[in-house]
């Protein structure tokens, strides 16, 4: 049979960079004219389905492209959204939410991963599983 022909993934630049003033995290615009978001965060990670991770005082939350704090900076871990959805951890335990912050799957898992084609793998008492963001009750674990 005829070997695979590679194809290298091309990500596309954000209109945004990140920047460091005084030991704080934010955005300018590509082309460094303007400040989108004030340096004002211990950290910031990229923009996924225009929404950032933001981390401040050992707090995790998520602003738009505005800069406007969409979900608070409340949570202990997290990780950015992924088709709607992000993982984060209030405590020891992470469940996942939506963009409008609202619980889609409680808070029982010891890690997780993000979601992908409606899927995400959980970790709960040393297990594996593969969970489907419509069924989260249905839990293929694997061994």
């Amino acid at each position: 049979p005829p070997k695979p022909v590679h194809v290298p993934v091309k990500e596309e630049q954000d209109i945004y960079v990140k920047i460091n003033k005084g030991g704080k995290w934010g955005f300018r615009t590509r082309d460094g004219k303007e400040m989108a978001v004030p340096a004002v965060y211990d950290e910031v990670f990229n923009f996924k389905d225009d929404l950032c991770c933001v981390q401040k005082e050992e707090k995790f939350g998520f602003i738009n492209r505005q800069g406007e704090e969409i979900i608070p900076v409340m949570y202990d871990c997290a990780t950015s959204f992924s088709e709607g959805y992000a993982c984060v951890f209030k405590g020891e335990y992470c469940g996942y939410i939506n963009t409008a912050n609202e619980t889609v799957i409680d808070f029982v898992y010891s890690a997780g991963t993000p979601v992908i084609n409606g899927e995400c793998r959980v970790k709960k008492d040393g297990k594996w599983g593969e969970l489907h963001i419509d069924a989260p009750k249905d839990i293929r674990w694997i061994i």
